[in-house]
């Protein structure tokens, strides 16, 4: 007879971190989400990475990597679509329909946001700031695996 014990949120964290790395999300997409995390909250954070969708940097993989860990834990239901060629196609999606989609996701995540309690609000902050903290790490990691060389910052 087996009992599960507590669910080891750290693991989920280091496991979305991972996804982001190894999705080739740009160091400076995860320096930048970081900062405007820890600066402006949680729903900042998502429509900034939003806002960086089409840039060629990552931001959808680490859009779907940070929406799915926050499904994970049963912080919220996904309330974010993000169109799986967001960082690679120009063509793939028209401008009126990427604007319907994008409102749509703020609108979204807004209601997710309102939705959470106080508690709720901070500890999805700390596990995205987590997150993010291990995604640079996991990127210096295998940048310098790559040699790529690393930076102090």
């Amino acid at each position: 007879m087996t009992t599960e014990g507590p669910r080891n949120l750290d693991l989920d964290c280091a496991e979305a971190a991972a996804a982001i790395a190894d999705g080739k999300v740009d160091r400076g997409l995860i320096d930048n989400a970081l900062g405007v995390l820890q600066e402006d909250g949680v729903y900042a954070l998502f429509v900034y990475t939003l806002s960086r969708l089409k840039k060629g940097e990552g931001a959808a993989t680490l859009l779907r990597s940070l929406n799915d860990l926050m499904k994970n834990v049963d912080i919220w239901k996904s309330c974010i679509k993000c169109p799986e060629n967001s960082d690679n196609d120009d063509q793939a999606i028209n401008r009126a329909d990427k604007r319907a989609e994008v409102t749509a996701s703020a609108r979204a995540l807004r209601s997710a946001v309102q939705q959470l309690d106080l508690d709720t609000l901070f500890l999805a902050k700390d596990l995205l700031q987590h997150t993010l903290v291990y995604a640079r790490y996991h990127a210096r990691a295998i940048a310098a695996a790559e040699g790529k060389g690393t930076s102090t910052s």
